[in-house]
Formats: C-alpha cells, structure tokens, sequence
C-alpha cells in the first residue's frame, strides 16, 4: 500500500489495494430482502482504514527504509453506511396502547477471523434525531450482543447513525442485535372512542331510572344507544389494522354492545315482572288512588314502601352499573400493566 501509515492516525486504504485484505461480510436480519446484504462489504467494499498502535521499527525493504509493524499493531477498521427497511411484526393485542419492538441482527457469516470485533458509535442520551413520528413516540434504539446460545446480553452504548465494524485483538460475538421501539400514540382514540362508547353507556343505564309504567319511553332510549352504539363499532372497526386476532379495543366495543343489548331484554323481563304485580286488585287500586290524588280510609298511604317490581328494578340497575364500572376498572388495569410490560420489558 502506498503512503505513510502513522501511529494513532487514520489511513484510508486505497480500493485496489483494499481487495487483498479480508473484507467482513455482514447479512442483516429484519430487513427486507432487497437489504439483507446492504452492508456487506465482501461483494461491494466502502472505506477501509488503517490505524497503527505503535510507531513501528524502520528496517530496509527493497533498498528504501520502511517502518515494519507487526500484524497485533494494526486495526483495521471497515466502514459503511447504508439505508434499510426494516420488517416487524406488530403485535396490536392491546391496540391503541401497543408498543412495537423492531429487532435487526448484524451477523458475520463465512470465514471469521479470531479477532474480529464489533464496535459502534455511541452517545450518552437517548434521544430521537430522525423524522417526526406522528402516530408513535419513540422509546429506545439500543445495542444488545449475542451470546453463542443467542441470548442477548445488554450493553451500555446505544447506536445512532453509523456502526463500523473493527478488526481488533479482543474476542467478542459474531451477531449484534439493534432493537429499535415505539409507542403508539393513543389520544385521539380515548376522545374519538372510548369517551363516546362511556358516555352511551351511561345513558343506556338510565333507563332504569324511569318508571317502570313508562315501558315506551324506557325501551326507545335502550335501542336509540344499542343502535348508535353498534353502527359505531362498525366505523371503527372499519379503521383498525387487520389482524387475525381480535384486539383490546374490539373487546371494549363488543362488551359495550352486549351490555346494552342485555339491558335491553331486562327491561323486557322487569315489565313482565311489573305487570305481574300489578295484578292484585289492591295493587291495582293503589296504583289508580295515587293517579287520582284519593285515598279511601280503608286503603291507607305507605310512601315507604316499594312494590317487588320496584325493588326488582333497583336492584338490577345496581347490578349493571357495578359491573359495567368493574369492566372499565379492570380493563384499564389490565391496559396499564400490559403497556408498561411492553416499555420496559426486554
């Protein structure tokens, strides 16, 4: 190689005498496959430099004084920079409130030197430089090595921009993996779904609260929310990624739509239950003094007291409200413990 090789000070080798050296061939993993060889340098080499650790020994090579330096005095450090798509399999179990974990895997395949080592640029924070995210937050883009049972094993620096790949005396894995994660941003589905969706639910269950002799009215409101309430989850499914599997978001629609349907039939049920009642001819008259404001002497006023009918309908309007907030509650729960599982988990 022409030119001067000084200690601590990079030389760039020159592409023709490049081609007699080693050159480190890399397949990527999680990419698409037009990439998967994007950053291998044995078919297409990019910058080859190399760097001398001592100042070495001036001896006489064809009658010229040359500095002869041993092959452990000399890293030689390959770099290349390359734009890559990346795959990943989204998992949108708890969609809106996923996390997605994108994993790329740098591996060293055919004839591997002993001292080859990875390296790569990295900073103290942790911070996203890219494009603007609109639909996620960024979270992490960190450096795991892999161990020879291909577990990960943490490392403290994080990769940006560039990796280079160094020849060095250190021993290390053949496979880097670079994990890149996100966060969905969910604001616009909590005020465009889920508030609606709570809001027809509680209208839904206040028609417990009107009379019982009312039927009309009670059953026009159920069927008013139980109507919008499906042609809703028919909009926003619409709009969902596809998948397979049903998602978070599908369950709290359904659930609301079941609900709503259950009350439906209840309020069925109860106005058998209140004209059943209603049969006995004390009953009857009772119900037609209070109407006409008149009360005979030998049928004396009990405001305290509640008809079966009445006590029936209390009881089940508790029912449904103490249900349907245990869902919320345990759905935000459930929500909340699975998103932080996918933020900081491995």
């Amino acid at each position: 190689m022409e030119g001067y090789i000084h200690k601590d000070v990079k030389t760039l080798v020159p592409r023709s005498d490049a081609a007699f050296y080693w050159q480190p061939n890399i397949v990527l993993s999680g990419v698409v496959n037009t990439d998967a060889l994007a950053l291998s340098m044995d078919k297409e080499p990019q910058d080859m430099y190399i760097i001398a650790q001592e100042a070495g020994k001036a001896v006489l090579f064809d009658a010229q004084e040359v500095l002869e330096l041993s092959g452990e005095d000399i890293v030689i450090e390959h770099e290349k920079s390359k734009i890559v798509t990346l795959t990943c399999d989204f998992d949108l179990y708890i969609y809106p409130f996923d996390v997605q974990t994108c994993n790329l895997t740098m591996a060293l395949v055919g004839k591997i030197k002993s001292d080859a080592q990875w390296q790569s640029e990295w900073k103290e924070n942790n911070d996203y430089s890219g494009s603007s995210l609109h639909l996620y937050t960024f979270i992490h883009f960190k450096r795991m090595m892999l161990q020879e049972e291909g577990n990960p094993l943490h490392l403290p620096t994080i990769c940006y921009s560039s990796c280079i790949f160094r020849a060095d005396v250190v021993p290390v894995s053949e496979q880097m993996l670079f994990q890149l994660r996100v966060a969905r941003r969910f604001g616009s589905h909590v005020l465009v779904t889920f508030l609606p969706c709570f809001v027809l639910q509680l209208i839904g269950l206040s028609v417990f609260a009107v009379p019982l002799d009312d039927l009309p009215s009670r059953l026009t409101v159920s069927i008013s929310c139980l109507i919008v309430m499906a042609a809703l989850f028919t909009q926003i499914s619409s709009t969902l990624p596809v998948s397979a599997d049903p998602k978070m978001i599908d369950v709290w629609m359904f659930v609301h739509v079941l609900m709503l349907a259950v009350v439906f039939f209840s309020l069925l049920a109860l106005d058998k239950i209140h004209v059943g009642t209603l049969q006995d001819n004390e009953e009857r008259l009772q119900v037609w003094f209070e109407k006409k404001k008149v009360w005979p002497m030998n049928l004396p006023k009990e405001p305290g007291k509640r008809s079966l009918s009445r006590r029936v309908n209390l009881c089940t309007a508790l029912l449904f409200v103490a249900l349907y907030l245990a869902f919320v509650a345990v759905f935000i729960v459930y929500i909340y413990v699975s998103r932080n599982n996918q933020l900081y988990g491995n």
